[in-house]
C-alpha cells in the first residue's frame, strides 16, 4: 500500500482571451463592471481582437492511495484512488485533449473567471485484477479449465466542471463570435437541485436568468459537474499449445461489460437566443464518452 501527494503551481501560463478590444467599461461603486450601449471600443480603430496571453495561474493538489498484491498463487491485484482539485482562471490552451467550455471573455474579469479547471476530476479510481483459473473437478473439467486466465480492468471517475452560457453578447463586448463564455445570473433557490441527471435536460435551466444588459452574470465558472464515468473491461485467455517456435492461443475480450451508458457533458449550454427567449434544448446531452458493449474473439497462431 502506498500514499502519495502531488501539487503544482503555474505562473504566467498561456491561454486565450476572447476580446481584448471590447467596449470601454465603467467601474461602479459596488465593484461591478458596466458596458454602456453607446460606449466606444478601447481602441476604436480596430474591431474585435482575440489574443493569447500569459497571465494565467493554475493550482493543483492531488492525494493518491495505491494498493497492490503482487502476482502469487495465480492471483494479482492493483488498485488506485486519487482525490484532486485543479483551479485556474482559464483552461483554454493552444491544443488540449479535453473540451474547453469557455474562454476568458475580456481582460476585465480575470478574477471572475477563476474556478474549477475544465479538466478537474475530483475522484478517480482504477482497479485491475488477474487470475489464473485453477483446475477443478474431474479429469475432463480439470483439462477444460487448465491454462485459462481472467483479466479485468475497471475505472470509475467523477464528472468534469462546466457552466451554462448566456448564448449571445449580453454584456456588449462587441464580439463577432457568440458570447465568448458569458455566464448567466444564478436565480435558483440556495441549496436547490441543479443537476437533474436526465440526458434530455441534465441541469435545470430555470435556475439561471438573463443578466441585465451590459453586466456580467453572477454565476461562477465551473459551478456544475458533468456526468461521471464507469467502465468495466474483461478478457479471458488461454494458450492451447506452445512449442519452441509455434503457439496457438485463444482470447475472448469484452469492453464495457455492463453496457453502462457514459454521457458527455451537455452539448447545448446556451440558455437564451439573441432575442432573450429561452432555448428549449438547453442542458440536453447528445453524445456518450464510451461506446456500447463490444465483444470480440481472437484465435492466434504464432510461428
Amino acid at each position: 500500500m502506498g500514499l502519495g501527494y502531488a501539487g503544482s503551481r503555474g505562473v504566467h501560463l498561456m491561454s486565450f482571451v476572447g476580446n481584448v478590444n471590447a467596449t470601454r467599461p465603467q467601474y461602479l461603486a459596488d465593484g461591478r463592471v458596466f458596458l454602456a450601449a453607446d460606449a466606444p471600443r478601447l481602441n476604436p480603430a480596430f474591431s474585435q481582437i482575440s489574443m493569447r496571453r500569459t497571465q494565467f495561474d493554475p493550482v493543483f493538489h492531488g492525494l493518491t492511495v495505491r494498493v497492490e498484491r503482487r502476482w502469487r498463487d495465480g492471483f494479482g491485484f492493483q488498485g488506485s484512488y486519487q482525490w484532486s482539485k485543479s483551479i485556474d482562471n482559464s483552461s483554454s490552451t493552444i491544443t488540449n485533449d479535453f473540451t474547453a467550455t469557455d474562454s476568458v471573455p475580456t481582460v476585465y474579469n480575470y478574477r471572475a473567471n477563476r474556478g474549477l479547471s475544465d479538466f478537474d476530476l475530483r475522484h478517480v479510481t482504477a482497479l485491475n485484477l488477474s487470475w489464473r483459473i485453477p483446475p477443478a473437478g474431474g479429469r475432463i473439467a480439470a483439462w477444460a479449465l487448465r491454462g485459462w486466465e481472467l483479466h479485468t480492468l475497471a475505472k470509475l471517475q467523477g464528472g468534469q466542471p462546466f457552466a451554462p452560457t448566456v448564448g449571445f453578447d449580453r454584456v456588449r463586448l462587441q464580439t463577432t463570435r457568440a458570447d465568448l463564455g458569458q455566464r448567466p445570473d444564478f436565480i435558483g433557490a440556495p441549496g436547490g437541485r441543479l443537476i437533474l441527471g436526465d440526458p434530455q435536460m441534465y441541469f435545470d435551466p430555470m435556475a439561471f436568468g438573463l443578466p441585465a444588459a451590459g453586466y456580467f452574470g453572477t454565476l461562477g465558472r465551473g459551478t456544475l459537474i458533468g456526468p461521471g464515468l464507469f467502465a468495466l473491461d474483461a478478457a479471458l485467455h488461454k494458450t492451447f499449445w506452445q512449442g519452441e517456435r509455434r503457439s496457438l492461443s485463444f482470447r475472448f475480450e469484452a469492453f464495457n461489460v455492463t453496457n453502462h451508458p457514459n454521457f458527455r457533458q451537455p452539448s447545448s449550454l446556451a440558455l437564451f437566443g439573441s432575442t432573450g427567449a429561452r432555448v428549449g434544448s438547453a442542458g440536453r446531452i447528445t453524445d456518450t464518452s464510451t461506446p456500447a458493449r463490444q465483444i470480440q474473439l481472437a484465435l492466434k497462431w504464432a510461428f
